[in-house]
């Protein structure tokens, strides 16, 4: 099964240069990833077999994720914004000259501030690994790599701040990373530059302590009455 969860800061801080409005709180770019190995389902762990997955499920959790962020323009009050780029790892061919292509890409950027704000969409299409299907959930880690490098060209500053890897079917809303961030500024604000003792488990947190930490989130599936009951009968 695939197997991605991931999500990081590089602590980093956009400037707006795709919006002709003028807004002084925090703008956060984030390089969205997302990995799914069927293009169709096949009829394990609960779904029906041929159920067009890419355009039921994907697509739709996809567009509902990245529409929370960008939902952060119209937000008078939001402290911060994102600017959202995203990248499609799949098991499958996609043919860039497909209808399904086409109309996966004209879903993604017909999403509201998508293409005003610069976004982009890139699909790695029949990404797995030879010989090894499982390795499909490690792609992610080749994408970031590549990502991680890129510099904005003015200030020389990391081009993105975040980076956020996920499963085919995991919705992430724009409370999520709100949360992240915000334990993110939490965890920087509550910390000493004085020498602290190893044997010490309590109070402030040293320089070093804070570098090493970060934010994690527990994953939790909301199981239906249906699952349920075909497991109790397994």
């Amino acid at each position: 099964s695939i197997s991605v969860c991931d999500l990081f800061a590089l602590g980093a801080s956009t400037n707006n240069t795709h919006f002709d409005i003028v807004y002084r709180g925090e703008i956060i770019r984030i390089l969205h990833v997302v990995t799914s190995l069927h293009e169709y389902d096949t009829g394990k762990r609960y779904t029906s077999k041929s159920q067009d997955r890419l355009f039921d499920s994907v697509l739709p959790t996809l567009v509902k994720s990245t529409s929370s962020l960008l939902s952060s323009w119209d937000d008078e009050n939001s402290q911060r914004r994102y600017l959202v780029d995203v990248f499609l790892i799949l098991g499958y061919e996609l043919p860039t000259e497909s209808n399904r292509y086409k109309q996966v890409v004209g879903n993604i950027t017909s999403i509201p501030h998508f293409s005003a704000s610069g976004g982009s969409v890139e699909i790695w299409d029949d990404a797995v690994p030879q010989f090894r299907k499982e390795d499909l959930a490690k792609q992610h880690r080749i994408v970031v790599k590549d990502a991680i490098e890129i510099l904005e060209k003015d200030t020389g500053k990391f081009y993105y701040d975040m980076f956020s890897c996920w499963e085919d079917d995991m919705l992430m809303l724009r409370h999520h990373f709100d949360t992240y961030l915000d334990l993110m500024d939490g965890l920087r604000g509550n910390h000493t530059t004085e020498i602290v003792s190893s044997d010490t488990f309590h109070g402030p947190m040293s320089d070093t302590q804070i570098d090493r930490l970060i934010p994690g989130f527990i994953r939790v599936e909301v199981v239906s009455s249906k699952k349920k009951i075909a497991r109790k009968n397994t």
